[in-house]
């Protein structure tokens, strides 16, 4: 989608900084540009060589000679990287790589290394001689980032709408205007991500507002200035008016209901469904 020709005034001020920045990279002739796999993709190959030039070395070092303080500030720095390395991943499990084509067996490397890395170890004594290393390179990130995914993604599907739990508008949310659009690749746009999962993420922002009609009518969430981590932690505290508070209306339904209303709808959306609802809902949806 070439924003020149589609960049609308009203999206939020980061979102149009996110569509002007693509127009910018699309003029751009940089030579960096043809290593990617698509071509507005410099920010990943700078994200790569971020990561091969501070997370290797520090962990090789780590594994040479440790120290407590080099160990934490390593686990540190990668809590840091967690949300837009993540979300490049995921953007480069959706769009069959970040590296143009030629470069493919440098992609490949990436799910071969987990595919053999998810094995039994070969030897107990490969952690024992460096557990503490181990730890810091590959354990406590790991901890954080399953933990940090896991909250993230209840915050993504914690809103179902029982009549239809199995449609993507009704049971993903969207946010704008938040710092994980302009860190995580517009990870915000996670019903757009789920309406077409191979759509580029500079494509959601756009996409989402030419279907803006659609959203109202299927009465689907957006939320302002609130990030997923949050919306689960407000959801934990059950603080409903908040998240109302964080709601932008769309569609004559939600923009009719009063700011106490608003709340309540989000407090039914998040109702805990029976195991006749689900059999009923999700059988009947697959047979349909």
């Amino acid at each position: 989608m070439d924003p020149s020709t589609f960049i609308d005034p009203q999206l939020t001020l980061p979102d149009l900084l996110v569509l002007k920045n693509l127009l910018k990279d699309v003029e751009s002739r940089d030579g960096a540009r043809s290593v990617a796999r698509v071509e507005t993709d410099v920010v990943m190959i700078s994200h790569l060589l971020l990561y091969l030039t501070t997370s290797v070395p520090s962990a090789l070092l780590l594994y040479h000679h440790f120290t407590w303080l080099h160990g934490i500030a390593h686990w540190i720095l990668h809590v840091w990287y967690a949300g837009t390395y993540t979300l490049m991943k995921h953007q480069y499990v959706h769009m069959n790589g970040i590296l143009a084509p030629r470069y493919y067996l440098v992609d490949l490397l990436f799910p071969i290394t987990t595919l053999k890395g998810n094995g039994p170890r070969r030897s107990e004594f490969d952690y024992v001689a460096n557990a503490r290393a181990t730890s810091c390179v590959f354990i406590l990130p790991l901890l954080t980032l399953r933990l940090g995914l896991m909250v993230g993604n209840w915050g993504q599907h914690a809103f179902v709408d029982v009549s239809d739990p199995t449609s993507d508008f009704r049971s993903s949310i969207t946010l704008i205007d938040v710092a994980s659009n302009r860190f995580c690749f517009n990870d915000g746009y996670h019903t757009s991500h789920h309406l077409h999962p191979r759509r580029h993420w500079r494509e959601h922002p756009a996409a989402f507002v030419k279907q803006k009609a659609r959203y109202a009518e299927e009465r689907a969430l957006v939320f302002r200035n609130i990030d997923f981590l949050m919306v689960t932690l407000k959801l934990l505290q059950k603080d409903y008016m908040y998240l109302a508070k964080c709601l932008v209306p769309i569609g004559e339904y939600q923009t009719k209901l009063s700011l106490e209303q608003r709340a309540e709808m989000l407090k039914s959306r998040t109702r805990r469904l029976t195991t006749e609802e689900l059999w009923s809902k999700f059988h009947k949806n697959k047979l349909g």
